[in-house]
């Protein structure tokens, strides 16, 4: 059975780059479909699919500028790989993946943006032997490495 998890609402924003026509980003997951579609909104047509996104692509975010668009995955275990929540940086102008950063070991599914676009945040969720653990991270989004994980308590 094939399915597809749309999630348009994730982010569905126009971008302004030098080009005639501003486009849309639209995050896709289901089976052999893991992309973000890039979308003409002039004449309403897919252009473009960035592959390399994880096995959920979710949540977006784009920098001041639209020259990078985050999205937050994850990876699904695999043999002697464990899960692990996934950033993709991608650039807009070439409609590439160019950075990741693993964030935790479980699904992430939130992803924010500081005004000035130098710095994302996101949860960081992991599971030690059955022992939940949440932290809010910090990351630098030149070089998508993180620079602060704030612990986060969980109730019992």
């Amino acid at each position: 059975m094939y399915r597809l998890l749309i999630s348009i609402c994730s982010c569905f924003f126009l971008t302004l780059p030098l080009v005639a026509a501003p486009f849309a980003y639209i995050s896709t997951a289901g089976t052999n479909n893991n992309s973000v579609k890039v979308l003409d909104v002039a004449t309403m047509t897919v252009v473009s699919s960035i592959v390399g996104v994880g096995d959920e692509p979710s949540r977006m975010v784009a920098s001041p500028d639209f020259n990078r668009l985050y999205l937050a995955s994850w990876t699904l275990p695999s043999v002697g790989i464990p899960p692990r929540g996934m950033i993709y940086a991608i650039d807009t102008r070439s409609r590439q993946v160019v950075a990741s950063l693993a964030v935790g070991d479980m699904q992430n599914r939130a992803l924010g943006i500081s005004p000035d676009g130098t710095r994302l945040y996101s949860w960081k969720r992991s599971n030690n032997n059955g022992v939940l653990s949440m932290a809010f991270a910090v990351i630098d989004s030149g070089n998508l490495s993180e620079i602060a994980s704030v612990p986060y308590p969980i109730a019992a």
